[in-house]
């Protein structure tokens, strides 16, 4: 047969996703990547502030300390990478190779990554570069009155002192008794994670909490969860602010006793997405779940935190995950003592949820709003074991689907017989109402 005659080739039918599919975490999804974290707009990036002494040029390195103050320099390019030799023609088939075409011959290795772009000097170091040999006791003790501020925007020859207190002066009491994390300087300086990650738990933030302001130097002291503490300008860190009640919580409650009882809201729960962190607040119904974040109330003015409360899919847009439009999936929980990203939520949800299960169905409680200030009775109606949700039916008729972990509910004895089966068979029959009601409309049917 010809050519034309040929049979074609069956085309592969492709497989459809799984629905969800798309949106499932993946493999190190929750892994650190800090150069996308400090994106967020909710971590504020250390200043670059330059300095100068003899002429010699620096800045400030990213994340340095009182009392081991470190100035970045920037290095000289590095000399350009020899032109790659030019690539053999390949040889014909049937023909030995050339010369130029050795049997066996390695492509050309990739390029090495790029190396660091700046070094940084103690400030030992930073006065010996400047042309002082040999720096005296009181140059380095009094450097502040003898090393300037280099930017433009203060009369030349001022003082670096000076200049720093008046800027630590607009971050000032403001910013005292808050919690913030801090990254690492090492981590900050090469937008990569820290080497000290590991014995932190897996993040390069320090968690800590600013506990004094020094007027005279324009300095903050922060304590750190691991008993550290330091001074330093707030605004030479990359920190992020962190909301009130932001305490890790991965203890899993006692369900109710058989009996009934009381079983309270769970505490705001402290979650992450990308670079953002804040906490999901009990008490939301489902599609109105909302997140506690704390950030600078302007951008001019850093040290000003204010907290914000927003939807969770907005929590999870700003933490650069908006396309997933899968807050359970996108936000994860925050670890008990390495505050590093945990299960999804989701997951965590799910936990709760399996407490009570699909064995409170038929079981009565009452529910507590916030927003009446009162308790609604109803009876459980089925639970959603994907989602750790069950569907309440109140007394009045009215009926919800709800995460019950994260609301106060006043639970009733456990079902006695035959209710679980009333109440199963009462809401198939109202599934398929809905469902029937749903057809009538899309038929246009009176």
């Amino acid at each position: 047969a010809g050519d034309g005659d040929a049979p074609k080739p069956k085309k592969k039918k492709k497989k459809k996703p799984k629905p969800g599919s798309a949106n499932k975490p993946k493999p190190g999804d929750h892994e650190e990547d800090v150069s996308a974290e400090v994106e967020s707009s909710q971590v504020v990036k250390a200043t670059p502030v330059p300095v100068v002494f003899n002429g010699f040029e620096a800045t400030f390195a990213a994340g340095c300390v009182s009392g081991s103050e470190e100035f970045a320099v920037p290095l000289p390019d590095p000399p350009p990478e020899p032109a790659p030799e030019p690539t053999p023609e390949p040889a014909a088939d049937g023909e030995p190779p050339t010369a130029d075409q050795k049997p066996g011959s390695k492509p050309p290795a990739p390029a090495p990554p790029p190396g660091p772009t700046h070094e940084y000097l103690t400030l030992h170091e930073f006065f010996t570069r400047a042309g002082v040999n040999s720096p005296s006791e009181d140059l380095l003790t009094e450097w502040k009155t003898h090393v300037c501020y280099g930017g433009t925007d203060a009369p030349p020859e001022t003082p670096i002192g000076g200049w720093l207190q008046r800027r630590g002066a607009t971050w000032g009491k403001a910013s005292v008794g808050y919690q913030l994390e801090i990254l690492n300087p090492d981590a900050a300086r090469s937008i990569k994670s820290s080497e000290k990650m590991e014995k932190q738990g897996g993040t390069s933030w320090r968690v800590g909490e600013v506990v004094s302001y020094v007027v005279a130097t324009g300095e903050h002291e922060v304590s750190f969860l691991d008993g550290s503490e330091f001074r330093c300008h707030l605004f030479l860190q990359t920190m992020r602010w962190l909301p009130t009640k932001y305490e890790p919580f991965g203890t899993v409650p006692d369900p109710p006793p058989d009996d009934g009882g009381m079983m309270m809201a769970s505490p705001p729960l402290p979650v992450g997405c990308g670079g953002m962190r804040g906490a999901l607040l009990p008490g939301g119904k489902r599609g109105e779940e909302l997140v506690r974040y704390a950030a600078p109330r302007d951008p001019s003015t850093p040290g000003v935190m204010a907290e914000f409360t927003v939807p969770a899919t907005e929590f999870e847009r700003l933490g650069g995950k908006g396309t997933a439009k899968k807050w359970r999936q996108s936000l994860r929980l925050v670890a008990v003592g390495s505050y590093k990203l945990d299960q999804t939520m989701g997951k965590w949800l799910r936990t709760l949820g399996n407490l009570t299960g699909d064995a409170s169905v038929g079981r009565h409680l009452e529910i507590f709003w916030p927003g009446d200030g009162a308790f609604y009775g109803g009876t459980v109606a089925s639970y959603k074991t994907e989602t750790g949700e069950h569907e309440v039916y109140y007394d009045d008729g009215g009926k919800e689907t709800l995460q019950l972990s994260m609301q106060t509910v006043r639970w009733g004895p456990t079902p006695q017989p035959g209710a679980r089966e009333r109440m199963l068979k009462l809401a198939a029959e109202e599934t398929e109402r809905a469902k029937n009601e749903k057809g009538k409309k899309k038929s246009g049917g009176g």
